[in-house]
């Protein structure tokens, strides 16, 4: 029995000792009596009993346990030495994740939510946590934007064409690159995306632009038309010789070609005009203006030949001057012109170019109170509707644009009841009327007055013939 119980006190020491062995690491208190002299809290284990000395000034033991040799605790607070066992003093090391910061912590020891940047995937990295290697080529560049719209200004055959790509965005200036149904006459700069070149031949291109600047790209499809010259059609070479009246009409659209839609036309007003019918008119059919319709008024628009002029405008911006001439009855039969003002005479303005008139079998006899005698006394007058100077007396030896040259008017003493008139009309060499290389032209009318006495019915008669002449 002895025996038994001498094995049985022997493990009661044991586990106590082990339980000694565990105070250290941990920071947890080791669950004994005090065997040192520290002034810690009062022993309260229970049910085992005091192995070393009494505390000589410790708490009261509490245990349940009896006291085989230890003096009694006075139940003071342990004034002793600290126990012998190193006091925890954990580092960083020895810290539970969830008490670190994520700068403190072993990879190992991280969350997921706190990897650190150089453990994370691209996909995983805010900007400012990226490495410069992992940072995607175009991150924080500008996207390429070629900012011209489409069709490009059309071209002109012949004519030297110039435009200018721009592009914002990327790293700055790019490289212009093309591509699609180029013109063979034109060349793109790669570093300045300026296109030239001069049109050698009519059409439409399709052209692709890409710029490149540093990682980004952009790219766009552009519409050129080239357009050939407008010309005159060989029927409106020099002039187109039309009918003028209320129920015709002049389709100016069929008197010229080339070119590049959409057309308008406006009759020309200004220098050089010549002389409009007084009913012409725009048709109302054709908002373009390009048909015209009415003629004269026999009432305003003396007899003989009318000219005048029809704008034309292209899409492109050309712009061509189309002559049209009407023919408003003929000049009185007693007014012969050589040549003839029908059809009109194309001049030189740089040259000077005259008519001869002759009046025959105009019965002029009667009786002026200013002539004292038989004979016929004459008013000539000469209008002049282009901006041409004249003197007043059409006297070919003063200065001005036009003139009467050598005029006379047969006077013969007898009296008879036939004579004759003889003027020659000059226009002198002049500056053109529109400026060089534009057509115009130069309107005349000549008016003849003879006067009688109140009472004379062969009084009072007059004469009239009106010509247009182009000048180019």
């Amino acid at each position: 029995m002895s025996q038994k119980r001498s094995l049985t006190a022997a493990a009661a020491a044991l586990f106590i000792l082990s339980l000694a062995a565990c105070d250290g690491d941990t920071g947890v208190p080791a669950f004994n009596d005090d065997i040192g002299t520290d002034g810690g809290a009062a022993d309260q284990g229970q049910g085992n009993k005091d192995l070393g000395k009494a505390d000589s000034k410790g708490g009261a033991d509490t245990g349940g346990g009896k006291d085989t040799g230890a003096k009694k605790d006075g139940g003071g607070p342990d004034k002793g030495t600290p126990d012998a066992a190193p006091i925890d003093m954990a580092g960083p090391d020895q810290m539970l994740p969830d008490q670190m910061l994520p700068d403190q912590m072993l990879p190992d020891q991280m969350l997921p939510d706190q990897m650190l940047p150089d453990q994370m995937l691209p996909d995983q990295l805010l900007p400012d946590q990226m490495l410069p290697d992992l940072v995607p080529p175009d991150q924080g560049i500008p996207a390429v934007v070629i900012t011209n719209s489409s069709p490009l200004p059309n071209g002109l055959i012949n004519k030297p064409y110039s435009f200018s790509f721009t592009a914002t965005g990327g790293l700055g200036p790019g490289s212009y690159k093309w591509s699609g149904s180029l013109p063979p006459w034109g060349k793109i700069d790669p570093n300045t995306g300026v296109f030239t070149g001069t049109p050698t031949s009519s059409g439409a291109f399709n052209l692709t632009i890409k710029v490149d600047s540093g990682p980004r790209s952009n790219q766009k499809l552009y519409q050129l038309a080239v357009a050939s010259l407008l010309i005159l059609s060989p029927g409106a070479t020099p002039y187109m010789k039309a009918t003028c009246s209320a129920t015709s009409q002049i389709k100016v659209s069929s008197l010229f070609t080339g070119g590049l839609g959409p057309y308008t036309c406006k009759v020309y007003s200004g220098p050089g005009q010549g002389t409009f019918p007084t009913k012409l008119a725009y048709a109302s059919s054709d908002p373009s203006g390009c048909t015209l319709t009415g003629g004269f008024d026999a009432a305003k628009d003396k007899p003989g030949a009318y000219g005048f002029i029809v704008t034309v405008t292209d899409g492109v911006g050309q712009t061509l001057d189309v002559p049209i001439a009407c023919k408003n009855g003929d000049c009185p039969a007693n007014m012969v012109m050589k040549p003839a003002i029908w059809p009109p005479r194309t001049m030189s303005p740089a040259f000077s170019y005259k008519w001869v008139m002759d009046m025959n079998d105009v019965n002029v006899l009667c009786k002026d109170a200013q002539c004292l005698s038989c004979g016929a006394c004459s008013n000539t007058l000469m209008g002049i509707s282009s901006p041409m100077t004249a003197d007043a007396k059409l006297d070919c030896t003063k200065p001005g644009d036009i003139c009467l040259f050598n005029s006379k008017l047969g006077i013969i003493t007898s009296c008879p009841s036939v004579i004759g008139w003889h003027a020659e009309p000059l226009v002198k060499a002049h500056t053109p009327q529109r400026g060089a290389g534009k057509v115009a032209w130069n309107s005349l009318e000549l008016t003849i007055k003879y006067s009688g006495s109140i009472l004379n019915p062969c009084g009072n008669k007059e004469w009239t013939c009106h010509w247009d002449t182009l000048e180019k």
